[in-house]
């Protein structure tokens, strides 16, 4: 017996191969595939947080120590970042939009740390140039 979908040997149920079958189940449940995708990619982000907490837990000493190097290999990052938190907590709207919500500092030099607060659209529309 053929499948009466596409022809294929393979029987699965009902006359159709498994092809045929997912396709039409995919079809069928969307908002059920939708809703178990959602769940488990909550499910992965939990364990991957996880993963991370139990690295930083056994291995505190070598990132102090991958701190301490960074921060003397790149002192102007660290006082940018630096600036960036302090300058934020000063302005908390955003300079074109004046949105109070994901505010970012945008760089307009990092030498003399200059920089202005953005929301994080205005901020991604400056990067992308529109």
């Amino acid at each position: 017996m053929d499948c009466i979908k596409c022809g294929n040997k393979e029987i699965l149920c009902k006359n159709i191969c498994k092809q045929c079958y997912h396709k039409e189940y995919k079809k069928n449940n969307k908002e059920k595939i939708r809703k178990y995708n959602k769940g488990m990619a909550e499910k992965v982000r939990i364990l991957q947080q996880i993963r991370q907490k139990r690295f930083r837990m056994k291995n505190k000493e070598k990132i102090i120590d991958y701190n301490i190097k960074y921060a003397r290999r790149h002192p102007e990052r660290i006082k940018a970042y630096n600036f960036a938190n302090h300058y934020k907590q000063k302005n908390s709207k955003c300079f074109n939009c004046n949105s109070t919500e994901n505010l970012h500092l945008h760089h307009t030099n990092y030498k003399k740390n200059e920089g202005i607060t953005l929301c994080s659209i205005c901020h991604y529309k400056i990067h992308k140039g529109r």
